[in-house]
């Protein structure tokens, strides 16, 4: 009895963009951080 492919990945679609807006909002700062250090570096 196996689920059918394209609603379990339909279902699970939202969840993963919910959770990798979370990371992202989570860690924000740190991404601003890291794009600085590297902007800096391009800049020298």
């Amino acid at each position: 009895m196996n689920a059918p492919p394209l609603p379990a990945v339909h279902h699970r679609k939202p969840f993963v963009i919910e959770s990798l807006l979370f990371f992202i909002r989570r860690s924000s700062l740190k991404i601003v951080i890291f794009v600085g250090k590297i902007a800096k570096m391009t800049q020298i």
